[in-house]
């Protein structure tokens, strides 16, 4: 358990990478907790914040300001966090102002992925974009319970070619300052299963709520 700890000298409890590498790798096997931390400044190819393939859970954490760099030919992915273990953001932990040349600027999903609590994926910077928010790939899970939300990120907010699940009123929104006649909240080639309350809302001006290309389910009241 990494704990964070503020006081009147010391500031906001911060890890950074100081734009030289990535700040934190979670190796297989590895079972970490990080509570009350502030992820910046990371720079690598995938993963700048966090590369986790261990089981990871984020409480009140803020993962921000993380870059993939420039200069591949190969698309660089997940610059906020690339995971392919366990991964849990809970409380109000916030992925938010990461940036990269290639896609999934928030997070790169190719594991398990549970958003509680008001856990936020917002404000990430696709350059060319593409999926700002989360990238879910084939074989990969993703559930939002709770009030948890992904907005504002580039073209498309999620990309999912696995399963993700919606409970609670939990929600996506595509987003609303986008210029172009493309874009949604969630572009679904794999299962995409909306409970209770949860929502996707329409953007302006022509961005979709869905674009459905795979198999989608809505129960309740989910919109």
């Amino acid at each position: 358990v990494i704990t964070g700890i503020e006081t009147k000298r010391s500031g906001a409890p911060t890890l950074s990478g100081g734009r030289r590498g990535r700040v934190l790798d979670i190796r297989k096997g590895a079972r970490v907790r990080l509570l009350d931390l502030h992820i910046i400044h990371g720079r690598a190819f995938r993963g700048a914040g966090i590369r986790n393939r261990g089981n990871l859970i984020l409480r009140d954490v803020s993962v921000r300001q993380n870059d993939t760099g420039r200069g591949s030919y190969v698309s660089p992915e997940g610059a906020g966090i690339w995971n392919e273990g366990r991964l849990g953001l809970n409380g109000a932990t916030r992925i938010t102002r990461n940036w990269t040349l290639g896609s999934c600027a928030g997070v790169m999903n190719a594991g398990v992925l549970v958003m509680n609590g008001t856990s936020i994926v917002a404000g990430n910077g696709p350059y060319f974009d593409l999926t700002g928010g989360v990238c879910n790939r084939e074989g990969a899970t993703m559930t939002m319970n709770g009030r948890t939300s992904i907005r504002n990120n580039g073209e498309w907010q999620v990309t999912n070619s696995g399963r993700i699940t919606m409970n609670g009123t939990s929600w996506i929104r595509p987003n609303p300052s986008d210029d172009d006649e493309f874009g949604a909240g969630v572009s679904n080639w794999g299962l995409l299963t909306m409970n209770d309350a949860s929502a996707i809302r329409n953007g302006e001006p022509m961005a979709h709520g869905v674009d459905n290309y795979g198999r989608l389910v809505m129960n309740d009241a989910s919109s």
